[in-house]
């Protein structure tokens, strides 16, 4: 359960941006589809098993040290123009 539940989330992760200004699905500001989504990609990955998924989250997301320091250059890119 626990390698498919990872497997299914680090694909979700791959198909979603962590945030959107363009008010498309993200990680951050679609929880609840996220959290929708993420359900049913693991009750695939388990459905062989007999195992019923009843809920699944993301309770904590970290990126990598570079891309999280990438991520904040962006940020502060975006506050700079926007001022």
């Amino acid at each position: 359960v626990a390698v498919q539940s990872e497997a299914a989330l680090r694909g979700l992760a791959t198909r979603h941006p962590y945030d959107s200004e363009d008010h498309e699905m993200s990680l951050r500001g679609s929880m609840q589809e996220i959290a929708d989504q993420l359900k049913s990609d693991i009750q695939e990955r388990l459905n062989k098993a007999g195992v019923e998924v009843i809920e699944a989250r993301i309770s904590h997301l970290a990126y990598a040290q570079e891309i999280a320091a990438a991520m904040l250059q962006r940020q502060q890119a975006g506050a700079i123009v926007a001022a």
